[in-house]
């Protein structure tokens, strides 16, 4: 079951709507009340990332927050996408990842991981954001700049 068919299950498990919408603006996604709207021109891997941004919006934020101005409203937006790079990209996929493609292009890493080539760069950013360069997970340590493992 790939990341796509994993979210649907818990999407229609927590009674979510999804809603195919043509979005005029550079709108991608929205959740509204048990219903997420996503875009009809976005690709694959671009429609998982932006599904998984909306179940964390279910999870993870209240109220209207399209006011881009607001300081609580922007605090919402990185909680639900930190919430987003942690469902789709773990520390532990991340780094099975980092071996199994490593000299990779960032694209084909993304390719891989099934997420679109801009979900993963912001994702490495916010990991290394909160956690610095590198983050010790079982078995070694994970480096965000560029994304590799050393196993210890």
């Amino acid at each position: 079951m790939n990341a796509q068919e994993k979210l649907l299950e818990d999407i229609y498990s927590e009674n979510i709507e999804i809603c195919d919408f043509n979005f005029t603006d550079n709108l991608k996604g929205l959740y509204v009340d048990g219903i997420i709207a996503v875009d009809t021109s976005i690709d694959y891997d671009e429609r998982t990332c932006i599904l998984a941004e909306e179940l964390g919006h279910h999870y993870t934020t209240y109220g209207n927050i399209l006011d881009p101005n607001d300081p609580e409203n922007r605090r919402q937006e990185k909680t639900a996408r930190f919430w987003t790079h942690q469902k789709l990209l773990p520390l532990e996929k991340l780094a099975k990842a980092a071996v199994d493609c490593q000299g990779m292009e960032s694209w084909e890493l993304a390719e891989y991981l099934g997420v679109s080539d801009i979900f993963l760069r912001e994702a490495l950013e916010e990991y290394k954001q909160r956690f610095g360069l590198f983050k010790e997970f079982p078995g070694g340590y994970i480096y965000f700049d560029p994304l590799s493992v050393v196993f210890v």
